[in-house]
This record gives C-alpha cells, sequence and structure tokens, in this order.
C-alpha cells in the first residue's frame, strides 16, 4: 500500500489511539511518516522498530497549560509542520490526528487528501465544533471512536456519509496480569498491595469524573480492597477523595506503554463520567479497553457510552453512582468473577483495528 503521512499537533505520547494507527499501519506493510512537534526518546525507538520514519518539527515543545504557551506553540507548529509538509506533497493520506491538528494546520490543509481522525466531540466547544464542519467535509475520510458520535457529527455536518468508527483499543496492550513495573517508586507502591484486590481508576482526575462516591464505598468496604488512582488531577480533588477514603493511593501519571503495568495489577477498573455534555454520555474512553485486555472486569456509571460497551458485553456493571451502589456491584462481580473477566476479554478480543484501519484505507 501507498504512504501515510500521519501528523499529530501535540505528543504522541498523550494519544494511544494514533499509536494504534501507526501499529496497524505498520502491520499493514504500509509505510508511514509522523509529523510531530517532538517524541520522546522510548516512543522514537519504538516507532523507528515499526518501521516509521518521523520528523519532529518543535523539538521545544511542552505540555504546558499556560494560554500563551498554548498559543505560541499552536503558531509554531502550523509553520513548522507545513514546512516538513512540503517535502511530503505527493502522499496519498495525511492521517491527521484530532481536531486541534486540524485547525492548527489551517484552510489549506483541505486542498490534500485527508483523513479526520477526531477524538472528542466537543459539544460544550461549539466554536470549534462550528470550525471543524468544513474540515469533516473536505475530508476523504472522518474517523471517530464510537458509533453514536459518528451519527452525532454526520447529522451535525450534513455529512455524505457516516464517520468510520475506531474504538479506542491499543494493539500495543501486554496482555498478561501483573506485568513487571520498571519505576522504582511505583513498583515500591504496587509491592506493598501485595494481598490487596486493587479497585483502580485510571485517568484524568476531574471534577466531571466525580469519584466520591467509590471513595465511600471502599471506606465502607475496608480489606482486603484498595482504590487506587492514576493519572493527572487536580490536587484539591485528590485530597477530597483522601480525606473521604484515608489510605486511598494516587499514583502520579505514567506516560504509556507504562501505565498498563499498573493497570496489569487492578482486580477492578473504574470508569466514570457525569452527565454533563454529549462527550460524555457518549464516552469512548481508552481505559475500558485497558482494563479489558487484562481480562479486569469493570464498574462504571449508568451513561450509553458505557452501558452499550461494559454492560452489554458483560465485562462489568453500570449502577447508580451512590455507595451503596457500588459495593453491590463489586459484590456482584466478586460472585462471578471468572465470568465477567472472560467476558471481558472476550469484549477486547472482538475487535480487530487492523482490519477497521485496513478498511478506511481501501474504502472507497
Amino acid at each position: 500500500m501507498q504512504k501515510v503521512v500521519l501528523v499529530i499537533r501535540d505528543m504522541l505520547e498523550d494519544y494511544p489511539p494514533a499509536k494504534s494507527v501507526i501499529y496497524a499501519l505498520a502491520s499493514l506493510k504500509v509505510p508511514i511518516k509522523i509529523i510531530c512537534p517532538r517524541m520522546e526518546q522510548n516512543t522514537i525507538q519504538e516507532m523507528t522498530q515499526l518501521g516509521a520514519s518521523i520528523e519532529q518539527v518543535y523539538p521545544k515543545y511542552s505540555r504546558s497549560s499556560n494560554l500563551l504557551d498554548r498559543l505560541n506553540r499552536h503558531i509554531k507548529f502550523r509553520k513548522a509542520a507545513w514546512h516538513a509538509l512540503e517535502r511530503e506533497q505527493n502522499a496519498p493520506l495525511y492521517w491527521i490526528v484530532g481536531a486541534m491538528t486540524a485547525i492548527a494546520m489551517g484552510k489549506k490543509l483541505r486542498r490534500l487528501p485527508f483523513a479526520l481522525h477526531l477524538l472528542e466531540l466537543y459539544d460544550r466547544h461549539p466554536r470549534y465544533r462550528r470550525g471543524l464542519a468544513k474540515y469533516a467535509n473536505a475530508a476523504q475520510k472522518v474517523v471517530v471512536s464510537e458509533s453514536c458520535r459518528a451519527a452525532i457529527q454526520q447529522v451535525w455536518w450534513r455529512l455524505d456519509r457516516k464517520p468510520y468508527v475506531l474504538p479506542n483499543k491499543p494493539i500495543d496492550h501486554p496482555l498478561k496480569r501483573n506485568v513487571g513495573i520498571e519505576n522504582p517508586e511505583v513498583r515500591k507502591v504496587i509491592n506493598t498491595l501485595s494481598g490487596k484486590r486493587i479497585i483502580l481508576y485510571q485517568g484524568h482526575i476531574f471534577a466531571d469524573r466525580d469519584l466520591t462516591a467509590f471513595a465511600r464505598a471502599l471506606y465502607r468496604i475496608g480489606d482486603p480492597y484498595k482504590l487506587v488512582l492514576m493519572g493527572r488531577g487536580n490536587r484539591d480533588a485528590v485530597t477530597k477523595l483522601e480525606q473521604l477514603c484515608p489510605g486511598l493511593i494516587h499514583i502520579p501519571f505514567q506516560s504509556p506503554p507504562a501505565h498498563l503495568h499498573v493497570t496489569s495489577h487492578a482486580h477492578i477498573g473504574i470508569a466514570v463520567y457525569d452527565a454533563v455534555s454529549l462527550n460524555n454520555v457518549f464516552c469512548a474512553p481508552n481505559k475500558i479497553w485497558e482494563y479489558t485486555g487484562f481480562g479486569i472486569p469493570v464498574i462504571g456509571n449508568r451513561i450509553p457510552g458505557l452501558e452499550f460497551t461494559v454492560q452489554s458485553s458483560g465485562a462489568g456493571c453500570c449502577v447508580d453512582m451512590t455507595p451503596s451502589a457500588i459495593e453491590s456491584a463489586i459484590q456482584r462481580i466478586e460472585k462471578h468473577y471468572d465470568e465477567f473477566s472472560k467476558n471481558s476479554r472476550r469484549f477486547f478480543d472482538a475487535v480487530d483495528v487492523r482490519a477497521i484501519v485496513a478498511s478506511i484505507l481501501t474504502d472507497s
């Protein structure tokens, strides 16, 4: 197959779905060029082993959330990315990862043959949603991570065809439980939990992902369960949860794929999104695939994005976010743990990312 140029405005390490696309392209023997601001050394080695060529166009890139820093990297990425693309003018397909990448590249992008791979709905950001309409209609292919999102975006932008659905399943998943952890500090924490049953939440710790009921439930249940949070979060939010559940453990953000090594030690996974937006209600979380790859059952709240996946597949339970409902869900999973675990892994195995990417490339 002919070359694909994948362009991403931010760190590839922060976007596991983009890495899955690269793995899929490599397995399909598609030549790959990655254009990104910068890349960690271990990721460079990983991508090089897959046969991808890499062009880092903004080595001074930082993850700073400061408004001026964000604007500066947006402008500098646009200039540098187009300079790199001048050497790739004849590529048959440009795979554009994320709305911010498309917007950063500007209207010139619409002249190229490109796939627009969107990772969010942006229903709470009408300016982005309106701005993306022209890009979505100009794209040869629109790719999203969840079926309801595809239908919503087709209606919003009056697309001639429904976007392709590529779930956020990682291809580079270890699959086996209790993987060794390289980070000595994190390894020490996990080793102290030997014999405990880890109830793990991984991801951003935000206000719209309220873990209060889980903290109260796990405090009431006590041993042998241990509530562990892994990811970036507001310190005040973590402190509040620690007050509700003394003994709670917070592990800082671990760059993929190292975070999966921690995940592999979990007994049950948590997925929760408050019903404050369509993006949340029709969520497409990486974490449900990361849990289920290990056969870890999942407890989530009652929203379609989790009910249509976790609940309907038997990979876990979706319940009201009350301590008593969560306690009951844990008891139900424990009573039928092997069944939930098998269903969890079956859910993971049912999706073939390579086949989906192949169909996106070949479909006209």
